[in-house]
Order: structure tokens, then C-alpha cells, then sequence
């Protein structure tokens, strides 16, 4: 074991490895870039947490440069997750539940539980979480740095180890508690007087306020100052990981209300069709609880790899898009919602039936909810299912541009992609079945990334929604944002982060030429048990 490595396994309760298998089983999250780390450690609580922080913040001020990324899952696509220093694991012990306060409706968790899991325990109380995945392993650390969902609107507190080692704990401040915090002679002191200077430069933070659901580009700096306060929780989420390591969480959770769910499946024939199918939904009484969003190109791209796997419920030739419509809570209106929404869907979508009245169809909806994990744990010849995109956004009154020109880019590309979502939100994701390793398929794969960030900036909306920029979209970032703001967000990054060490390379300072050294066709089938 190096130098480095023997004194943080003296100081930690937790372990540290440097066994070339675990690193590599590290280097990789769900998408198609490979970094070997040098450590990986498994930090018990949060004094590790602060121990290998504050170490590795002094090895940097004496030119010893060891970069850290705090990991939970690795179920990202954009290479958010990976590290050439210190990956930092926090899913094997921070994962404890803290606090349920059921009359509040308040809990208070460790960074590194996974969601499912709480999820689970807290439906047990009579309570829920306001997130839903298609990802079974997501940890809640994760789905904050990451900005998944509309988890920015019920995270009432961070607890963050700085990048020296301190703590910062985030919550709404009023003018008083704000004074306070300006006038200690601390880390978080500078934070806190350095973040307002920032904000009182009268800079124009217009620019991060786009008519999309979220986005994750960049750092939430025009949601920190609102009408009751002064809060640094908006700037974490989405960070990545680059301003703090989150330890802890305090979420607002909802009371579980679930009598009936069911689903109506309804095809279109044209994208004008399903944005007006949209509008439609939009304008309901009852709102559907979800809407999933699958592209003919989806399965087109499963008639290549399992031909077999939905054809006795869905025929060719294949509409161009479908509609998964769903209705939870209370049953009568799951029922009323139901047929209101077949009623005034019917003249748009050319077939529209309910999906969970029999045991057949119970396995359809089952089987559309896993199309994603069948097409990212292809592997046949080299080739294997690749996400491209985690998600982008464009402005509703967009979407059918945005569709119709990513069907515009396939066919100009000769990739094969296929593209789903949670279109409600204008949110799509793109998966490409390609060889990363064979020349044209990588020149269409960064073709792609290039043309498709163009077009749904062009239309006023955001490469990144949620999940993060990662070190994939990093290139692509200044097309989105003009160089005042980018001198804004490095300004941010240096107040937390003014050695550099943490999850540096992700949403600054990465090339495209980077990219392509990092890109594999490695195959690792354990990451699709985390989808």
C-alpha cells in the first residue's frame, strides 16, 4: 500500500483499498467512460468523511494532488461518478435513517441510503417520497447532486463536509441569521460573505431562468436569495459534487395516498398529434400522476436486440410516439381521471386502451417500464446500448421540434437511437446502440452529443435537466451559458473548492479530446443491476 494510502487506513474507521479489481470495478458508472481510480475508501461516518477531505485539501497546499469524488451507486450515464484520486463511497455505511418525524412529515437520512429501500420504510409509516425512478439503486446523495425529478423542491436542509473538512449546514436564513453567519471567522463565514459578494454584483442571472422543468447545468444561483431568506440548499443541488460532499439530508416527505394506480397506453401518429395530446393532459382537472414518453425509435431499437419482447401487445408498423399515462390515489378519481383522459384523447391518438385490467397487460406496463434496462444491458459484436443524453429539456411548446429534429440527426448520423422520457416535464433521453470502439460510431456518437446540444439550445432549452452534466455534456457547457456566467459558476466553484479537489473535470475544464481518450466499450453487466 503507498504512503498515502497507509495513513488514511490509520486514521479511518472506515477502509481504504488500493486492490487493483476493486479500482477497477470503480472505474465505471453506467455510461461508456472508464477512469481508474488511485484509492477507493468507504469513509463510517462523517468524520471520515472530513478526515480524508481535510487530508487530501493539505496535500494540495504542499503540491500533492489528490482529487476526490464522493460516489453512491455509480448510476450515472455522464461519467459524474469517476475519479482519477479518491472515489469516496458513502452507499456501505452512511446509509442509516436519522429522524422520521411523522407529524411534520420531516426525515432526516445519511447521504448514502438508498432510496428504494427508504422509500419502502417510510410507505410502512403511511408516508412517501416525492421522487419516482425507472432506477432501482439510486442513493439519495446521488439523486441530489444529480437534481433529479423535483427533488429541489422538498430538500429542507443539507449537512455538507467542505472541502477543507468543515461543516456547512444549509438551510432558509433571515436577514439576522444571515448577519451571523457573514461575521464568523471561519470557512463557512468566507462562504457565506464571498457567495453574497457574488450576488451583489448586480450580475444578470436571468440566463438560468428557462421556461424547463430544471436544470442542472450550471449552479442554481438565482434560487438563493428568495422572498423568505437567504439558502445555500439550491446551490448543491445539481452541483455534482463539486462544491461539498452531503452527509446528510432533511426531505419533506408526503403522506401516502395510494388506493388504485392504472395506466392508458395511447400511440399518435405524428409529433403534432403528441404535443397536442400534451396540452390536452395539461389541461385536465386530474393531472396524471406520470406520463412516460417512448419514441418509435425505441422499438425499432428492440426489434434489433429482442424482437420478441412486446410485439403481442404492440404492432407494426409502429405509431411514431406513445404515451404511458398514469393515475395513483384515491379510486374514484384514478377512475374519473381515466376517462377523462380517454374522452378527450380519443380524436388525437390512434389507439388508446388501459393497461392494467388484466394480468396480460399488467405485464405490458411492467415491460414498457424496463425497455431502458433491456437496451443499456445490450451487448452482442461490440456493440452495446449507450446513453447518450441523460436528459434534456426543451420548452413544451418545443417538444415536437426537438423530436423531430433528433429523428432529423439519426437518420443524417446512420446511429441507431432511441428515445423515451418524462415528457411531461419536456424532459427526453437518448440511447444510441453503437461500438464506441469503432471509428464511425465514435465520430457519430460525439457528432451527436455536438448537433443535439445545438438544437435544444436552440429552442431555449438545457443539454443537462437533470442528472447532471458529468464529464460527458462538460464540453457542450459554454454553448449554453455565455462566458460571464461561466466566470460566475468558476467564481462559485473556487469560494467552496479553492484547492481544486473536488470532482474536478466535472462541469469545467474538460474537452471534447479528453472524452474520447476516456471512451470504452468495456462491458460491465453489474452496473445494470442499479438500473
Amino acid at each position: 500500500m503507498s504512503k498515502i494510502g497507509n495513513y488514511l487506513q490509520e486514521h479511518l474507521n472506515g477502509e481504504l483499498i488500493e486492490n487493483s479489481e476493486i479500482r477497477k470495478y470503480y472505474s465505471m458508472d453506467q455510461g461508456p467512460l472508464q477512469v481508474v481510480p488511485s484509492f477507493v475508501a468507504f469513509p463510517a461516518d462523517e468524520r471520515d468523511v472530513r478526515k480524508i477531505n481535510r487530508f487530501c485539501f493539505q496535500l494540495s497546499q504542499r503540491g500533492k494532488y489528490v482529487p476526490i469524488t464522493a460516489r453512491g451507486y455509480g448510476s450515472s450515464f455522464n461519467g459524474s461518478s469517476l475519479s482519477s484520486g479518491l472515489i469516496m463511497s458513502t452507499t456501505n455505511h452512511l446509509n442509516k435513517i436519522l429522524v422520521v418525524d411523522n407529524k411534520s412529515g420531516l426525515v432526516v437520512v445519511e447521504a448514502g441510503i438508498n432510496y428504494s429501500d427508504l422509500n419502502k420504510q417510510l410507505q410502512s409509516r403511511g408516508l412517501c417520497l416525492p421522487f419516482k425512478s425507472d432506477q432501482t439503486n439510486l442513493s439519495l446523495g446521488g439523486i441530489i447532486s444529480g437534481n433529479y425529478g423535483s427533488i429541489e423542491n422538498h430538500v429542507k436542509r443539507l449537512r455538507i463536509v467542505l472541502s477543507n473538512g468543515e461543516i456547512l449546514v444549509t438551510e432558509n436564513l433571515n436577514d439576522k441569521e444571515l448577519s451571523k453567519k457573514m461575521g464568523q471567522l471561519n470557512f463557512e463565514g468566507e462562504i457565506y460573505r464571498a457567495v453574497d459578494a457574488v450576488l451583489e454584483e448586480k450580475n444578470d442571472l436571468s440566463e438560468l431562468s428557462k421556461n424547463i422543468s430544471s436544470s442542472s447545468a450550471g449552479y442554481a444561483l438565482d434560487k438563493i436569495k428568495n422572498k423568505n431568506g437567504f439558502d445555500l440548499t439550491p446551490l448543491f443541488i445539481g452541483a455534482e459534487g463539486t462544491l461539498g460532499v452531503i452527509t446528510e439530508v432533511t426531505i419533506k416527505t408526503e403522506i401516502l395516498k395510494i388506493e388504485d394506480e392504472k395506466y392508458l397506453l395511447a400511440s399518435f401518429e405524428n409529433y403534432q398529434d403528441l404535443s397536442n395530446g400534451l396540452n390536452v393532459l395539461n389541461s385536465l382537472s386530474i393531472k396524471p400522476d406520470s406520463i412516460e414518453f417512448f419514441d418509435e425509435s425505441v422499438f425499432k431499437s428492440l426489434d434489433f436486440i429482442s424482437p420478441n419482447l412486446i410485439n403481442n401487445w404492440i404492432t407494426k408498423p409502429y405509431s411514431k410516439a406513445y404515451l404511458l399515462i398514469g393515475f395513483m390515489g384515491v379510486r374514484k378519481n384514478v377512475d374519473k381521471g381515466l376517462s377523462k383522459t380517454m374522452k378527450h384523447l380519443k380524436e388525437l391518438s390512434s389507439n388508446i386502451f388501459v393497461v392494467d385490467e388484466n394480468e396480460s397487460e399488467i405485464s405490458l406496463k411492467h415491460k414498457l417500464s424496463n425497455l431502458k434496462k433491456v437496451l443499456l444491458s445490450h451487448y452482442d459484436k461490440g456493440q452495446r446500448g449507450v446513453r447518450v443524453i441523460d436528459s434534456m429539456a426543451a420548452p413544451l411548446e418545443c417538444i415536437k421540434d426537438l423530436l423531430n429534429g433528433l429523428d432529423i440527426l439519426s437518420k443524417k448520423l446512420n446511429i441507431r437511437l432511441a428515445i423515451s422520457g418524462n415528457i411531461a416535464d419536456g424532459n427526453i433521453s437518448v440511447i444510441s446502440i453503437c461500438d464506441v470502439n469503432e471509428i464511425g460510431d465514435r465520430q457519430s456518437f460525439f457528432k451527436l452529443l455536438h448537433d443535439s446540444s445545438d438544437l435544444v439550445i436552440s429552442l431555449g432549452g438545457s443539454i443537462s435537466s437533470e442528472g447532471g452534466r458529468g464529464r460527458t455534456l462538460t464540453p457542450y457547457m459554454n454553448k449554453e451559458f455565455n462566458p460571464q456566467m461561466m466566470l460566475i459558476f468558476k467564481k462559485i466553484k473556487n469560494i467552496f473548492d479553492p484547492q481544486y479537489i473536488l470532482n474536478p473535470n466535472v462541469k469545467f475544464d474538460t474537452t471534447e479530446d479528453q472524452i474520447k481518450e476516456l471512451l470504452t466499450n468495456t462491458y460491465q453487466p453489474r452496473y445494470i443491476e442499479n438500473y
